[in-house]
């Protein structure tokens, strides 16, 4: 499932400068970063080659062949956002596609979170820090040998996007969209949706969802009003029956659009378009895997999340090469070992009509490497998941 916001949205992937090694003070604002070199993210630092070196393999490398004998360590990047005169008005959100490992983030010199998880998303309100004019990111990384059983790179290495909305907005994590019920003949989809109001005072919120067919005509319509308390949030609960659904399959990957928007009044102030398939599944072990009631022998195979001479780089063009790949190949499922695939995977896997087993963690309590997640597991997992 893809999710795109109508409301301000930016890419933040070029711009950014970065120094490899640490270096005290680098998140004030007036850090003089001159001599920093100037990288574009996705950004993969252990594949570049060393300095006064031919390639960047080093046979003493602590990784060793866990990592492709290359190292990890610390690293910086830092990059100006300019933002508008009327921020205090916005909600102002920071959207990372994964970071690795154990990002440490400030905004205009202030530390505002750490995300250890090397792989999953993660979204930054930085409104209350947000100012008009220049704004300085700072992120450290640290990226500690051995902390992976596979070569993970190190650095900004899926995309990063900045989002200007207003205070009343859809949930950035998007709708939860199921589809309870499916047959030929119908199919039950069900829409949730977290709404917030940051506002100063309450409102009355309208939600109209509408599902469009997989060439764009409209089926279905549907709007719910709920007031929504200043400060305060509420869930949007929406159900429709579609007539005789394209049904989304390995053979036929048919992807329905929802479309939502949101007003305060006549005023449209936030909208959003998401992708999904109408199917159903289930196993067990008489049955085995049915997909729309159909049985389903899985021909899998397990990817990493690197792109071989990019390294760790989750540049979307190749995360979605792979899977067409694959599915040229005749796979029609993917397992991302040993943790969540990136958006382009997924969304690729989508319109390809690949099953995915998108994993959550390689490492939980019980370590496989020193430095690997586990040391962070007890305490962030929520976090690691949340997106």
């Amino acid at each position: 499932m893809s999710v795109l916001a109508s409301a301000t949205s930016f890419e933040l992937n070029g711009g950014w400068s970065f120094y490899r090694g640490d270096v005290q003070g680098a998140e004030k604002p007036d850090f003089n970063d001159s001599d920093w070199r100037h990288v574009s993210v996705p950004h993969d630092w252990s594949i570049e080659d060393l300095p006064g070196q031919a390639n960047p393999f080093d046979e003493k490398a602590p990784f060793r062949a866990d990592q492709g004998y290359m190292l990890g360590g610390i690293g910086w990047y830092r990059r100006i956002v300019t933002l508008p005169a009327d921020v205090a008005t916005k909600t102002v959100l920071l959207r990372f596609q994964a970071v690795f490992m154990d990002a440490r983030i400030w905004i205009n010199g202030e530390l505002i979170a750490r995300h250890p998880y090397g792989y999953s998303a993660f979204v930054l309100d930085i409104s209350a820090k947000a100012m008009p004019g220049a704004n300085v990111i700072a992120i450290q990384v640290n990226n500690q040998a051995p902390s992976s059983r596979w070569y993970s790179g190190s650095g900004i290495i899926r995309p990063v996007h900045l989002d200007m909305l207003d205070k009343l907005h859809i949930d950035p994590l998007g709708p939860v969209i199921t589809t309870p019920e499916v047959a030929e003949a119908e199919a039950t989809v069900r829409v949730v949706t977290a709404v917030t109001n940051g506002r100063a005072d309450a409102v009355q919120a309208s939600l109209t969802s509408i599902i469009l067919d997989p060439n764009s005509r409209e089926l279905r319509r549907s709007v719910e009003t709920l007031p929504i308390a200043a400060g305060g949030s509420a869930t949007f609960n929406q159900q429709e029956e579609l007539v005789r659904p394209a049904l989304w399959s390995i053979e036929s990957p048919a992807l329905h659009t929802l479309v939502q928007e949101l007003r305060f009044g006549d005023v449209l102030i936030d909208s959003r378009r998401t992708k999904f398939g109408v199917r159903s599944i289930s196993f067990d072990a008489k049955t085995g895997f049915l997909l729309n009631g159909k049985h389903v022998l899985l021909k899998g195979g397990a990817i990493h999340d690197d792109n071989y001479m990019l390294g760790a780089a989750g540049v979307p063009r190749a995360d979605a090469r792979k899977v067409e790949l694959m599915k040229a190949a005749g796979f029609n499922a993917i397992r991302s070992a040993h943790n969540p695939a990136s958006q382009a995977t997924l969304e690729a896997a989508d319109r390809l009509g690949m099953l995915v087993i998108d994993e959550a963690f390689d490492a939980w309590t019980v370590p496989k490497r020193e430095n690997d997640y586990s040391r962070f597991f007890k305490d962030n997992w929520q976090s690691g998941v949340a997106s």
